[in-house]
């Protein structure tokens, strides 16, 4: 596996995608440099769409417009926990 460094975070990415098959990833993360590092390795993906977002409302927002087949979340966000951004309550 191939280890990258950015920003003093080491990150490793090794995925299978299903030939054919295009993936819509979120990233919720309230830290800019988790969002970047993350977009950074899942983007070069082929098949592969990356969206990011700081806050829970904003993902809330975006889960109206973007179909996601991989939602990566931050457990501790500034405005709300994972299990209310999950269980669709508004925010």
């Amino acid at each position: 596996m191939d280890c990258h460094r950015l920003n003093g975070y080491n990150f490793t990415c090794k995925a299978r995608m299903d030939k054919g098959k295009h993936h819509n990833i979120l990233i919720v993360d309230d830290e800019p440099v988790i969002l970047k590092l993350a977009q950074y390795f899942l983007a070069s993906l082929p098949q592969v769409s990356v969206r990011s977002v700081g806050l829970a409302k904003e993902a809330v927002d975006l889960l109206q417009h973007f179909e996601v087949s991989v939602l990566i979340c931050d457990l501790h966000l500034p405005d709300a926990t994972p299990e209310k951004l999950l269980s669709g309550d508004h925010l």
